[in-house]
């Protein structure tokens, strides 16, 4: 949740993340490679300011950033890559 009790965007996530890590936009970009997901640092910027992924970019941070179970759930959320149901609907 960011300041005003609202969940954090997609952007402010990728990049408070990325700062709490000490990477750069290139030390990213060499992380999801590690990860087997080749993006540009322009690309990170583009999510970063709120561009939308895929599933397999999202899953290629999650291992980048070695995210713990209630971070990936918000970045899937934040990435609009989660639906919620409700019970009979």
């Amino acid at each position: 949740m960011d300041r005003t009790g609202q969940p954090e965007t997609l952007a402010q996530l990728l990049a408070g993340w990325r700062a709490a890590r000490g990477l750069s936009l290139a030390g990213t970009a060499a992380a999801l490679s590690t990860a087997g997901c080749h993006k540009t640092r322009a690309a990170i910027h583009h999510y970063e300011r709120g561009g939308g992924m895929r599933r397999s970019v999202a899953d290629a941070f999650v291992q980048a950033f070695d995210l713990d179970t209630a971070e990936a759930v918000a970045l899937y959320e934040a990435a609009g890559l989660v639906v919620h149901m409700e019970a009979g609907k």
